[in-house]
C-alpha cells in the first residue's frame, strides 16, 4: 500500500513537484495521482478547512495513491487558521 499526502505549502516547489515529480512516481509505481474526491465537496459548507465535514476519508481513496492539494493547508491560505486546519 502506497499513500502519499502532499499538503503543498506556497513557495515550496509544490507546482514543480505536482507537474514534474509526482506524475513520474505515480507512473513508476502504477498508482493513482490525485484521486478525484475534492471536486465533490460542497464548498459552501466549508468554514475553516476542506476536510471539516468529511468522515472516513481514508475509505474513499484507493489503496495506492498520491494526493497533492494546497487546500489541505488552510482555507484561503489564512495563516490565522493553521492550528485548526491541522486538526483536520
Amino acid at each position: 500500500m502506497t499513500r502519499l499526502l502532499h499538503i503543498g505549502l506556497s513557495k515550496c516547489a509544490s507546482t514543480f513537484m505536482q507537474h514534474q515529480i509526482f506524475p513520474k512516481i505515480a507512473k513508476k509505481l502504477n498508482i493513482s495521482l490525485n484521486p478525484d474526491y475534492f471536486s465533490k465537496i460542497d464548498s459552501s459548507k466549508i468554514k475553516y478547512h476542506i476536510l471539516e465535514n468529511t468522515n472516513d476519508l481514508e475509505k474513499k481513496f484507493p489503496n495506492k495513491f498520491i494526493l497533492t492539494q494546497e487546500d489541505l493547508f488552510s482555507l484561503g491560505w489564512e495563516f490565522s487558521r493553521i492550528h485548526r486546519s491541522f486538526k483536520y
